[in-house]
């Protein structure tokens, strides 16, 4: 971390750099405002993320989670169908 001027510089891999850019694009935020807003605890002022109230706020969490972590999104099989969520019932 270097200092200058009342700034900070941080040094970070590339893959690290760019999950953090693509979350400030997702909610439409500078990368600058992002760091501004996870520093100050968290989206839009929340401390936790442990209360997601809304089908939209689980839907960014998500998308968040998987822009930040790719590697962890899970294949699908290429025959996924229907069936397969819903296959006790009709």
């Amino acid at each position: 971390m270097i200092r200058r001027n009342g700034a900070i510089n941080i040094k970070m891999d590339r893959k690290t750099a760019k999950a953090l850019e693509a979350q400030a694009k997702a909610r439409g935020l500078s990368l600058k405002d992002y760091l501004q807003q996870l520093a100050s605890g968290g989206r839009n002022g929340k401390r936790s993320r442990e209360f997601i109230s809304t089908g939209n706020e689980l839907d960014e969490a998500l998308d968040e989670f998987f822009a930040a972590h790719p590697e962890k999104l899970p294949a699908l099989p290429k025959d996924f169908g229907r069936a397969d969520i819903y296959n006790d019932h009709d």
